[in-house]
């Protein structure tokens, strides 16, 4: 039976989705706040040149490393998110769990997003060890709100 690799699937949360990163996000990553913190000056990507955000893609989506956007779902004009209740939907779990059985309506670019507010991703994948490192980057101005909690939870 046809497996559907789980980095080329979107998955949900009751606020965000997690897509995997396309080139565009490369552009969608400049228009974020920079950090107050020096320790996370090598975040602040709004200072960075488009071909460097070019780079920065590319970078992400090498062979050894999975990546995927954080879409904020329901984000409306201004930006501003509807409330919503802060727990995981059951299909995350169905997903996960049935991942050969998912419909063609769930593959692809599909999301509900309404902007970019992060990424996580695997890098330096080692599948004989199954290990990697999983890292976690939010726009700051999404820092402290439980985003990054549910995307490590979905």
């Amino acid at each position: 039976m046809w497996k559907i690799p789980l980095h080329n699937r979107e998955y949900y949360g009751d606020r965000i989705v997690l897509r995997p990163l396309q080139y565009e996000d490369s552009g969608r990553i400049l228009q974020w706040k920079n950090n107050g913190s020096e320790l996370l000056v090598g975040y602040n990507y709004g200072e960075m040149e488009p071909s460097e955000a070019g780079r920065w893609y590319r970078i992400k989506t090498g062979s050894t490393s999975r990546y995927f956007a954080i879409d904020i779902k329901n984000a409306g004009e201004d930006g501003k998110i509807e409330k919503q209740a802060h727990n995981i939907s059951e299909k995350n779990f169905e997903n996960v769990n049935n991942f050969e059985n998912v419909n063609n309506a769930e593959i692809g670019n599909n999301s509900e997003s309404g902007k970019l507010i992060g990424y996580v991703g695997i890098r330096y994948i080692r599948q004989l060890k199954r290990e990697g490192t999983l890292g976690i980057v939010l726009d700051p101005r999404f820092q402290d709100k439980g985003y990054g909690k549910e995307a490590m939870e979905v």
